[in-house]
């Protein structure tokens, strides 16, 4: 099943954002940098509970988005990719993950919803994040090790599912605006934490044997 890419305005924005950070000294770390604070100051507003500052935490976390995508577009434009960068960038997209969970759950807990049922929650959005940190990132070294040999074979890409498919189209591959939004504006962290949870799971669940036969058609 092919992928309809119906959200991909943050990128679009982003192709614009860096034509103007190019005029400027700043390093792709430093985009990163830019991007992680976006979202960390995302998951204070979404600790709140309130409506009003929710939906600020989602302007926040999708500016959040548009550096993530800027750091990649300046790097290759000023040719300073570098490994570090690569992890810089990961590890920034994990720590805003946590952020986000946990700024959610602080805003549940403070709107009376019982703290048990919040860790528990909590627990599962960063475990969920946690995999699937780590799946991309062997999915990225596994793309630079065929690309550092000229021998080995680069797998070609395998169909996503209909399920992966729907959550790919929902979340545009790191870049879920408009659910965020969504839950947003419901004005409950409770629902965006157990929603946000299960989405994440459910990401890389599905996405998993989609990655195994990518390094299955690889070493074959």
């Amino acid at each position: 099943m092919q992928t309809v890419d119906l959200f991909t305005f943050n990128r679009k924005i982003a192709k614009r954002v860096s034509v103007v950070l190019l005029k400027t000294p700043l390093t792709p770390n430093h985009i990163t940098t830019l991007s992680m604070g976006a979202g960390l100051w995302a998951g204070y507003f979404f600790s709140t509970g309130h409506r009003s500052a929710m939906l600020l935490g989602a302007i926040f976390l999708q500016l959040s988005f548009i550096f993530d995508n800027c750091d990649g577009d300046i790097a290759r434009a000023k040719k300073l990719q570098s490994a570090f960068g690569m992890w810089y960038d990961s590890c920034a997209d994990l720590i805003v993950d946590l952020a986000l969970w946990t700024g959610l759950a602080i805003g549940a807990v403070t709107l009376g919803v019982p703290g048990a049922a919040v860790r528990w929650w909590w627990f599962a959005a960063i475990v969920g994040s946690v995999i699937n940190f780590a799946r991309v990132i062997g999915e990225r070294l596994a793309l630079i090790r065929a690309a550092k040999s000229a021998t080995e074979k680069v797998p070609p890409p395998v169909n996503r599912s209909a399920a992966e498919t729907v959550l790919y189209v929902l979340g545009q591959d790191g870049d879920p605006t408009l659910l965020v939004y969504l839950f947003a504006a419901i004005g409950s962290p409770w629902f965006f934490l157990t929603a946000g949870a299960v989405y994440i799971n459910a990401l890389w669940v599905l996405s998993w044997p989609r990655t195994q036969k990518n390094r299955e058609a690889k070493t074959a």
